[in-house]
């Protein structure tokens, strides 16, 4: 989010699919960059992750069978809207999972094991 929102667009917010952990991690950073998060879930999906992604601040919308319905229907929900679209393997995404390796050992380079 940090980086969508330092690119200068005009995002209002974003839309993704997910069975969960993706979109417990975007709706929660959409909510601390105020931006509005709509996540798309198979029917059927973890109710448990469900109103964890409802308790970051996520419109969750059912919709499809599978993953990859949910993820067609993401698609046409950001050229609808005009949201920006987040697959879960973005590559911003993953040059900001990734620096948490560099976090934790710049914080504490003695470790035994991580």
């Amino acid at each position: 989010m940090d980086w969508l929102r330092r690119s200068g667009g005009s995002a209002r917010g974003i839309v993704t699919a997910t069975r969960g952990n993706h979109g417990q991690s975007q709706a929660r950073a959409a909510r601390a960059a105020g931006l509005a998060a709509k996540i798309v879930v198979p029917h059927g999906n973890s109710v448990e992750k469900n109103a964890a992604m409802r308790a970051f601040g996520a419109e969750v919308i059912e919709y499809g069978r599978d993953f990859d319905e949910a993820r067609t229907e993401a698609r046409r929900l950001a050229a609808e809207t005009g949201l920006f679209l987040v697959p879960p393997f973005h590559e911003e995404i993953v040059r900001g999972v990734s620096s948490y390796g560099l976090e934790l050992f710049t914080a504490v380079p003695d470790l035994d094991a991580v």
